[in-house]
């Protein structure tokens, strides 16, 4: 038989084999986000659209989206999305139309007035062309460093009515796509009367609950007890 003791011991200089990585990998995806996903799992086939990923900083928020992603594709298994799409505030986004040009940079639109309602009307045409063959997928990154203003503004006069039109034209029920905006917070665990929160209508947003820490110890304690990753809790990570 062909030796594999290289893909499956330790490397001499104490870190991880493939093979260990892939296990310990594989052991963070069922880590720590139980009640997240039982959350998520049913605001998506309720179809709420809106998701506010939080917690303290450096606690996992990027890694909870990427497996809400997943879970996502298992709980419709033929859902596909292509990139999401990313806002992040900066100092150039001072105003709403700053953030409205950005927005529509990111899809490619290019609307035939200035108006709100002709960039609106030209989104629901875009999100509708892709929730036939995908979900429609936003997410921004650290929504509490816009301006107040300008982010219950775009809520207000692009997301909200966007969604609502949607509602009216797509069938949920028959197709698995959906129009979906994380809001991933980054920093700090955001309380019940935040401007963010409350900038939105309750039957619209999914406030999962706020990440509890992800440290070695905690991982170490629960691979121990869950016979997960031996490398983990014999001190070889």
């Amino acid at each position: 038989d062909k030796d594999t003791s290289k893909d499956t011991s330790e490397n001499d200089n104490g870190t991880l084999t493939p093979k260990e990585k892939d296990e310990v990998y594989q052991a963070l995806k069922k880590f720590n986000f139980s009640e997240q996903l039982i959350q998520f799992t049913s605001s998506v086939k309720e179809n709420i659209p809106i998701c506010l990923i939080h917690g303290k900083l450096s606690h996992g928020q990027k890694w909870l989206y990427n497996r809400l992603l997943t879970k996502y594709g298992e709980i419709l298994p033929s859902f596909t999305f292509s990139k999401p799409k990313n806002i992040e505030p900066s100092s150039s986004i001072k105003e709403f139309d700053h953030l409205l040009r950005q927005f529509a940079l990111y899809l490619s639109l290019r609307p035939k007035g200035n108006s709100i309602e002709s960039f609106c009307d030209e989104l629901v045409g875009e999100v509708s062309k892709v929730l036939q063959t995908e979900s429609f997928i936003v997410r921004i990154l650290n929504p509490s460093k816009f301006e107040e203003i300008v982010f219950i503004d775009f809520l207000e006069k692009v997301w909200i009515p966007t969604v609502k039109a949607i509602r009216s034209i797509h069938n949920f029920k028959e197709k698995p796509h959906r129009m979906l905006l994380f809001l991933v917070e980054l920093e700090f665990e955001v309380p019940q009367n935040h401007w963010i929160i409350d900038s939105i209508p309750s039957e619209l947003i999914n406030v999962l609950p706020v990440i509890k820490p992800i440290g070695y110890n905690e991982f170490k304690v629960w691979a121990k007890e869950n016979n997960e990753v031996d490398c983990v809790y014999e001190n070889h990570y």
